[in-house]
């Protein structure tokens, strides 16, 4: 189970760089140039450092029981295979993208991160605030995605959806640290 963890933890911090790059991405998109490949292999290499980071909560849900957790794990490995091969293939055939569709896909993306913020604050028991605050900061920030989403799905208040886009850029990457965080005492609680 350690070698697991650690796997997932250091998943954790590659994660915090990347949702970094979603807070600076001008830099970072011109980094990658026009050309479709830099992408799908970015996209790819995301994916895999984040099945790795959900498979490490799948760990503690296991262990401590929590079975919120496990289900909420479960959503986003699948939710998030679904997520990046779409964005991977409308790359190669523009005809299926579409904006209606990937508001649609945060609207899950969103509701599955409810779950998985109340399946955080369960974990209060045994990693005290930090589980508490991850999973009442996942919970705010999934409200966001999903006003944001709505917002833009049905094409009101634009301006502030773009501006709550920006802002759930910058509160993923505290999320994402405060999960990390909770794999790493994971290890010396459990």
């Amino acid at each position: 189970m350690n070698k697991e963890l650690r796997r997932a933890r250091i998943a954790g911090i590659i994660l915090i760089i990347l949702a970094l790059t979603a807070v600076f991405p001008t830099s970072f998109y011109r980094l990658l140039g026009t050309r479709a490949t830099p992408y799908v292999i970015f996209y790819l290499f995301t994916l895999i450092v984040y099945l790795g980071f959900i498979f490490g909560f799948k760990i503690i849900a296991k262990k401590v029981n929590n079975n919120l957790l496990k289900k909420a794990c479960s959503a986003f490995i699948v939710f998030s295979a679904i997520y990046y091969i779409y964005f991977i293939l409308t790359m190669y055939w523009a005809g299926i993208s579409s904006f209606s569709f990937i508001y649609f896909l945060q609207l899950i993306n969103g509701a599955i991160g409810l779950v998985f913020g109340w399946a955080l604050i369960g974990l209060k028991k045994e990693f005290a605030w930090l589980g508490f605050s991850a999973g009442a900061l996942m919970i705010i920030l999934s409200l966001s995605i999903i006003i944001s989403s709505l917002f833009s799905l049905f094409n009101i208040f634009l301006n502030f959806s773009s501006f709550l886009f920006e802002v759930n850029n910058m509160f993923l990457v505290l999320v994402y640290a405060l999960e990390t965080r909770i794999l790493f005492k994971a290890e010396e609680r459990l």
